[in-house]
């Protein structure tokens, strides 16, 4: 008869080996959930994407309003002003507090989306193009470092000879060289998987509360209960460490930081000077804003960025102001490095509403308050 020992050796021998195997395929279903789920779930590394039903959402809320300056008298309606930007624009201003601030003598129409890049900002700014609307103002939400998010379709189309060739065959080494950056991303930080779920369920909620303003997606603009209202996405006040690190690395491999994809000759610094010559042909006044950006962030973006949006404006229209706010709120207003928490939220929405005194015309805000609002308490 054998000793205990050896018959036990075994036993946890095969224990052991069994748990090394789960472990394995726990490691390899890991990194298949990060494959799958970041490119569709990430919003930190820009893509060139355009969501349909935000984009639908625009568009209703843009008739809406178009429906709703018709239908008043000239010498009642509130002024109109329309916000264009991405997330940190959706994030950052509240229609609300700056409808109250002005007792509702400014309407803010606030048509963010989500996105990384001029080429997505454009896409969404579609609907107020091509609609009957008629802002006092529109404001650009932007950040200088969205000048690196070049497209391949954005690429202009040149006569068919060696120097054009060879100019397009570096152009697809460089934008490969990011792909293959971004896609790197995927195999050494699993770890951001957990906030890019989180983020994802947090888009869902603001659907549905987004749906609860709309009767019917399929309706036209009169279905739309009240177009002005855009709720924030992001509820948490902080987002976690992991994530914060993740975000700036990502825009890292997205070239974000690097000079040479900031220029004024990129593919997205022309897509903005296109969009800046369009909007002055419906609308007098158009600013162009820098938004807040985290200490960090900033640091990280060659300073030269925002002199290249400047040289832009000016190129198109001197008129064109550009207001540069990176630098207005602490790091503890911003739930990550470019989106504001509540708390931002609400300070940098009484602080554009004060810039609106200087923009809008005097009979407009005529008898307005001045007063500031209490905290907003968070949807």
């Amino acid at each position: 008869m054998l000793p205990k020992s050896a018959l036990v050796c075994p036993k946890l021998c095969s224990i052991a080996w069994v748990t090394c195997k789960l472990l394995l395929c726990l490691f390899v279903l890991d990194v298949l959930i990060s494959i799958i789920l970041t490119p569709w779930l990430s919003s930190g590394v820009p893509d060139s994407r355009v969501d349909p039903r935000s984009l639908r959402s625009i568009q209703l809320r843009t008739e809406a309003a178009a429906e709703f300056q018709n239908n008043r008298l000239a010498n009642e309606q509130p002024a109109v002003v329309v916000a264009l930007g991405l997330s940190t624009v959706r994030e950052g201003l509240d229609p609300v507090a700056i409808s109250q601030h002005f007792d509702g003598r400014v309407h803010l129409l606030n048509l963010a989306s989500s996105g990384g890049s001029f080429s997505e900002m454009r896409a969404y700014a579609e609907p107020l193009i091509k609609g009957s609307l008629r802002p006092d103002l529109v404001i650009l939400g932007v950040h200088p470092s969205w000048l690196a998010a070049a497209s391949l379709r954005l690429m202009p189309a040149a006569p068919f000879d060696q120097q054009s060739l060879l100019d397009s065959i570096k152009w697809e080494l460089h934008e490969s060289k990011k792909w293959l950056r971004q896609r790197s991303w995927i195999l050494t930080h699993r770890i951001a998987v957990h906030g890019i779920i989180q983020n994802s369920l947090q888009a869902i909620r603001a659907d549905l509360n987004q749906f609860y303003l709309t009767s019917s997606i399929q309706g036209g603009p009169s279905a739309m209960r009240d177009p002005w209202a855009v709720r924030p996405i992001y509820s948490e006040d902080k987002a976690e460490p992991a994530f914060l690190l993740t975000q700036l690395r990502e825009w890292q491999a997205a070239g974000w930081f690097d000079a040479r994809n900031l220029s004024s000759s990129n593919p997205e610094a022309i897509v903005l000077t296109d969009m800046l010559q369009t909007l002055t042909t419906i609308c007098p006044k158009v600013v162009l804003i820098l938004m807040p950006e985290s200490a960090e962030f900033r640091r990280k973006v060659p300073s030269s960025s925002g002199n290249t949006l400047r040289s832009i404006a000016d190129k198109v229209q001197p008129k064109i102001q550009v207001l540069d706010f990176r630098e207005a709120l602490p790091d503890s207003y911003f739930r990550d490095h470019a989106h504001l928490n509540t708390r931002g939220r609400h300070s940098f929405s009484l602080l554009i509403a004060s810039r609106f005194e200087h923009l809008l015309p005097e009979n407009v805000l005529s008898g307005s308050s001045r007063q500031s609002l209490p905290e907003p308490k968070a949807n």
